[in-house]
């Protein structure tokens, strides 16, 4: 029992650290917005600097919440508990790591298509204004056709992603009203809520987190204390 226990105490704690990087992340993109903001009134290319390693540092604190903490958190409550963790878990997994997977591949094909656009626009300034040829000789209908190809399949790998991001979090909602149910902590039964909102609101995310922390934070307590 005092084994199994143990996977209860390491879930919460993995997920109180996800919730506090997380908190970290939000605040840092809120500092890199300002700088953005700052850098376009004034344009100091020290600013723009400090924006990217803001926003970099934010990314990265993101992506190892979810990695190193979140995903492993629930896997030790589904260790604990996998009647009511295992469905939060395997959603987490699949729509978080697949949405961000897709999202990655969207983004690298999307600076694709734009390098393309700048390659075939100096191309045709190249041609129309020096050589004065015809369009048709530069830009053939089978490439207007991969090009439009290419769209439609960001578009579709972008939509897809959203899908399973939003499947992803579904899961942790279902994991803060699960975790309300075995700890009896209710501020895991607000922050459920609060993402629930967060899905048309996303700035109120933030906000849930911080009761994610806190709730997590007095749940530890709790199990420590032997209740």
């Amino acid at each position: 029992m005092s084994s199994n226990i143990e996977y209860l105490r390491s879930g919460l704690r993995k997920i109180r650290d996800a919730a506090l990087l997380n908190i970290i992340s939000y605040i840092l993109s809120i500092a890199f917005y300002i700088s953005i903001f700052f850098f376009i009134m004034t344009f100091p290319p020290s600013v723009f600097i400090i924006s990217l390693i803001t926003f970099l540092i934010s990314l990265i604190l993101g992506l190892i919440a979810l990695f190193a903490f979140l995903i492993p958190g629930f896997e030790d409550l589904r260790d604990y508990d996998p009647s009511n963790f295992n469905t939060p878990c395997i959603l987490i997994k699949i729509g978080l790591v697949g949405g961000l997977i897709l999202m990655l591949i969207s983004v690298v094909l999307l600076f694709y298509l734009i390098s393309i656009g700048v390659s075939v626009h100096s191309l045709m300034y190249h041609v129309f204004y020096i050589h004065q040829m015809s369009a048709s000789m530069i830009m053939p209908e089978i490439y207007m056709e991969h090009m439009i190809f290419l769209i439609g399949v960001v578009e579709l790998l972008f939509l897809i992603s959203l899908i399973l991001l939003l499947i992803g979090y579904i899961g942790i909602i279902i994991g803060m009203f699960r975790l309300r149910e075995i700890t009896d902590e209710d501020l895991f039964l607000a922050a459920g809520i609060i993402f629930i909102i967060s899905i048309f609101l996303p700035i109120m995310d933030f906000v849930g987190w911080i009761l994610t922390f806190i709730g997590a934070s007095e749940a530890m307590k709790r199990v420590k204390e032997g209740a």
